[in-house]
């Protein structure tokens, strides 16, 4: 979400002239290659996606994202193939710590599992378990599947274990999600003699760019959205029955399944890689050279602030074999009373946090470099309420910008090139402020104001008259030059590194600033 007030965006340029020489011998001859620029537009694209809708980053102080980004530039600018592009973008990703959080080539259609060829089953193991079968969520209401659940309910009152076995077939997705949960909620509710309370689900919402500024035009701010929980309240004929879930990487997750592991009543068996689990809240990012990235939006958090994730006690991997690996491993579990080990950790809550500005770098180094353009451009794709009207594509700008980061020479060329790239944004209310720059532009104003009229630079007005009437000025005279300097073309480099919204009013921010020394 973003907010269509007024925005004011203030861009603040630090500068230290660094070494550069062993990034550039790392990868020199490279940078200047179309390729090298289209995986870095995609390394800028997964950075800031992750950035602003990636839970962790709200809270997860020892996540250092700043630093995942610039370690992974040399090894995106040196990838010989896409394969290696890939891997550098995973290492980034891996930062996180958040095995759903992902890069890889895109996948391919997912064999066959074990064990999920059957709808809607139920029968009894032995005396004392259950095993309930569902590998298509989506057949749930047919007459077939619906007696076999009502049996199933009969059989749990006398039972004293229960598998579920809800390996799917292919992806759950929504509809099969909400069909799975609507058919458990009477089963799940004779599998305890306590009331639960499930997870809730929350995700980021951005009101505005929450910049390092104290002051703001729409007070923005960024906010943690929860979907709560519910309560799982027990059937007058529930008991206490052991529970072991069986899920794979397809499986809709109950949500009974995290409240009764955490209370001990429940074993959970994951067939195959717990990586390849997508859960609910997960958004995809097509990236140069085949690649893919799995994104989290959300999480789901227990009552106790504990994480709600899918932790299994055991693991099977996906192997095709005449035995169930994952079925008999169940099976033992629903033999053992002894309570599940897991032990969820607890999250935090969102913290404001200013973006780090690295004052000891007047020309920072390349990497920096493109931390500053990266910054850039995704503040204004995911925050400006009006990117669709500018002039020029937004990614277009980036593609031009970055080898102009890679590229300048010292503190001045890198702040010349960041007001380059705000002046594509064509908007009043841009402005740059940073040592470099200001020398550039000038900090000392001159007794006189000046406006453009017909076209030529003229005094208008005094801002110390005396001083002004004293060098020789009068109300009226056109500035010919400026230390020497053609003012035509003075106000035409002033023009270049400003950003306005109309070309008079580019002209009154180039004439308040052109006369400055």
């Amino acid at each position: 979400m973003t907010s269509t007030s007024s925005w004011r965006l203030i861009v603040l340029l630090s500068c230290l002239l660094l070494a550069r020489g062993t990034f550039a011998a790392a990868t020199s001859g490279s940078i200047e290659s179309p390729v090298t620029t289209e995986r870095l537009i995609g390394l800028c694209k997964l950075w800031g996606r992750i950035k602003v809708i990636h839970p962790s980053l709200a809270y997860r102080a020892d996540i250092d994202w700043d630093r995942a980004l610039v370690d992974a530039v040399p090894r995106v600018i040196s990838s010989g193939s896409d394969a290696e592009y890939g891997a550098a973008l995973q290492q980034m990703a891996a930062r996180l710590g958040d095995a759903q959080t992902r890069v890889a080539a895109a996948a391919k259609d997912a064999p066959n599992l074990d064990g999920t060829d059957r709808d809607v089953e139920f029968r009894s193991l032995d005396p004392a378990t259950v095993l309930i079968t569902i590998h298509s969520y989506f057949n749930l209401n047919s007459t077939a599947s619906q007696q076999a659940l009502t049996a199933a309910k009969t059989a749990i009152t006398k039972s004293k274990a229960v598998i579920l076995d809800l390996r799917a077939r292919s992806p759950a997705g929504e509809y099969g999600a909400y069909m799975l949960d609507a058919n458990l909620r009477p089963i799940e509710r004779l599998l305890t003699t306590r009331r639960l309370t499930t997870a809730s689900e929350r995700h980021r919402v951005h009101f505005g760019y929450a910049g390092n500024l104290p002051f703001s035009s729409g007070q923005y701010r960024s906010v943690f959205v929860l979907k709560d929980g519910r309560y799982i309240l027990p059937a007058p004929r529930a008991a206490k029955v052991r529970t072991v879930f069986i899920v794979n990487r397809n499986s809709s997750l109950p949500a009974s399944m995290a409240p009764l592991q955490s209370a001990c009543d429940a074993r959970v068996v994951f067939q195959g890689s717990v990586e390849d689990f997508a859960p609910s809240g997960l958004e995809t990012l097509d990236l140069p050279g085949g690649q893919t990235a799995r994104i989290r939006t959300s999480e789901a958090i227990m009552p106790d602030g504990t994480t709600g994730e899918l932790l299994p006690d055991t693991i099977v991997p996906d192997r095709h074999t005449a035995r169930d690996p994952a079925l008999q491993s169940a099976v033992e579990l629903s033999r053992d009373r002894s309570p599940s080990t897991i032990r969820r950790a607890k999250v935090g809550g969102g913290v404001e946090r200013a973006e780090r500005s690295y004052p000891q770098m007047a020309c920072p180094p390349p990497a920096y470099r493109l931390l500053a353009g990266f910054r850039i451009w995704n503040t204004i794709h995911s925050y400006y309420p009006y990117r669709a009207l500018l002039d020029r594509d937004w990614d277009d700008v980036l593609r031009e910008f970055i080898p102009k980061l890679l590229n300048v020479r010292d503190a001045h060329d890198y702040a010349l090139t960041v007001a380059a790239m705000m002046h594509n944004l064509t908007d009043s209310h841009v402005y740059i402020n940073g040592p470099a720059y200001n020398i550039y532009v000038g900090v000392a104003w001159p007794p006189v104001q000046a406006r453009m009229v017909e076209g030529l630079p003229v005094i208008v007005s005094f801002r110390d008259e005396s001083a002004g009437r004293a060098a020789g000025a009068r109300l009226g005279d056109v500035v010919l030059s400026v230390d020497g300097e053609d003012a035509a073309a003075r106000l035409a480099r002033y023009r270049a590194c400003l950003s306005a919204s109309t070309a008079s009013n580019l002209d009154y921010k180039a004439c308040q600033q052109f006369l400055n020394g």
